[in-house]
């Protein structure tokens, strides 16, 4: 297993380029950047909810003012693109408390990834559970063959890690019956000791050398495709 911290730095080359359009389904496979063949099938896993919330905190320090949150999105093509890499798509699941998912739903389902709404508790106005359901979604992964499968979680919460409690049940689980494991976050958000585990069992890698091919939203920059498809070249 690796022990290293991937950090490449998303050097900006036009800082005015949006992203283009995400590419219909029947084009994503085409248009994918070809990398050396792998063996290797990725099980994705989003907290989506703890990625956006930082995301707008980053996206908010970069612009100089505070944007709208409908003004931030996510990539989610090109956040598959990373977490896959050269290897082949098992699946992705998603999850989070959303007043109106249908935009999101649509969007990821489009690339692969399974996105699941939840109603927010009515007097705190807080997310219910969401956390345990995309457990147990890794738990239920867990159960099948782990050959050549590589699960990753795209979080920064590791509230409970100390009690064996939260995230760190599932990416156990996962690690001892033979999948690989790939830990994904924001600096400011990586739970140290989820970030420690996973640098010594698997790959802990910080999403902020990526922001600018991940998140779209105003007065940020961003990098074109072929730049991003170079810079995940020279992760594999």
């Amino acid at each position: 297993m690796s022990n290293t911290i991937i950090s490449t730095r998303c050097v900006v080359q036009r800082p005015n380029v949006r992203f283009a359009p995400m590419p219909s389904v029947k084009n994503v496979a085409s248009s994918s950047p070809r990398y050396s063949v792998s063996n290797k099938t990725v099980h994705l896993f989003l907290d989506f909810s703890n990625v956006m919330i930082n995301a707008r905190e980053i996206a908010n320090e970069r612009s100089g003012r505070i944007l709208p949150d409908g003004d931030i999105k996510i990539n989610f093509y090109n956040l598959k693109l990373l977490a896959g890499k050269n290897r082949k798509w098992g699946s992705g699941y998603a999850a989070a408390g959303l007043k109106n998912p249908d935009a999101i739903r649509n969007e990821c389902a489009r690339v692969g990834i399974d996105f699941e709404a939840y109603e927010r508790g009515e007097t705190s106005g807080r997310e219910q559970g969401i956390d345990a359901i995309i457990q147990g979604r890794m738990f239920k992964l867990a159960t099948m063959n782990s050959t050549n499968q590589v699960a990753v979680l795209i979080t920064g919460d590791g509230n409970g890690f100390h009690r064996n409690e939260g995230f760190i049940e599932p990416l156990k689980a996962l690690h001892q019956k033979g999948f690989d494991v790939e830990v994904y976050s924001w600096e400011r958000c990586f739970n140290s000791s989820l970030r420690d585990w996973a640098e010594h069992h698997g790959k802990a890698m910080l999403l902020d050398e990526f922001f600018d091919c991940l998140i779209v939203a105003p007065g940020t920059s961003s990098i074109n495709r072929k730049e991003f498809y170079r810079r995940l070249t020279a992760l594999v």
